[in-house]
């Protein structure tokens, strides 16, 4: 009976062991960069020099992350007095930009979304007078993966907006990467055009160490009529246990085998 108890114990822990195998932790956060940013400037013709720049980031490392900056400025072109009309102030100009992300990081979810707006515009009194506005979301999560898992990154469209007056720059960019230390770039994607759509891609990542980055930027230019660009993005990346299937294996084999023995000792001590 004792040989019994102990063939039972014995089992007991050979099963604790496949379970801990197939749930152990199999991404591992590394570091992480977050931050949301805001800045331009504006000056008219014969005025000061106008700007503003602000930025936000996270209050802990791979904390829930809410940011949102916007700033702006304005300047006017003053028309010289030798033109007989004194110091008058006329045509404005302004420069105003935002950025938004949400953000969060888990060893099994990592999602970011957001909008970016960078705007500017006025008239130059003889072609002086020009301003300018960024906004810009920046992500990245460096993680270790210590075991085969199955992933999928998903990006709903990645939308740029622009209008240039001038014809000279204005734009959105997206720039999204995946890559990893011993395995190259599993994903590089970088995009100036108005509107962009990215998809789903999903696969398996083997151990290694691995960066996910999104940089996302909306610009105008020195322009002195003005133009605006925009841009929303959304992007995650889900992963599930992929178990070794030789490993596993071979723990399944000798718990089965363990239970056939135990069952063939439990009838033979009933006879």
């Amino acid at each position: 009976m004792l040989h019994f108890l102990g063939m039972r114990a014995t089992l007991v822990a050979l099963l604790a062991c496949i379970f801990a195998h197939l749930s152990n932790a199999q991404v591992i956060l590394l570091s992480e960069n977050r931050s949301v940013s805001a800045s331009g400037w504006a000056q008219g013709e014969g005025a000061g020099l106008q700007s503003y720049s602000f930025i936000q980031t996270p209050s802990a490392s791979f904390a829930d992350f809410n940011g949102s900056v916007s700033g702006s400025a304005d300047s006017t072109d003053v028309i010289p007095p030798d033109l007989g009309y004194g110091n008058l102030t006329l045509f404005p100009h302004h420069a105003k930009s935002q950025s938004n992300q949400t953000s969060t990081i888990s060893p099994s979810a990592i999602a970011v979304s957001g909008s970016l707006l960078a705007d500017e515009g006025g008239f130059a009194f003889g072609g002086g007078g020009s301003s300018l506005s960024l906004a810009r979301s920046v992500f990245e999560v460096g993680f270790r993966v210590d075991a085969p898992i199955a992933y999928t990154l998903s990006a709903a469209p990645l939308l740029g907006f622009h209008q240039d007056s001038g014809g000279d720059g204005a734009s959105s960019l997206f720039d999204f990467s995946l890559t990893s230390a011993s395995h190259g770039v599993i994903l590089n994607y970088y995009d100036f055009l108005g509107a962009s759509l990215f998809g789903d891609s999903s696969g398996i990542l083997q151990p290694d160490d691995y960066i996910l980055r999104l940089d996302v930027l909306a610009f105008t230019d020195p322009d002195p009529i003005g133009d605006f660009a925009a841009a929303e993005y959304s992007v995650s990346l889900t992963t599930t246990t992929v178990p070794e299937s030789a490993s596993t294996g071979l723990l399944l084999g000798l718990a089965l085998a363990g239970l056939v023995a135990m069952r063939r000792r439990f009838a033979h001590l009933r006879r």
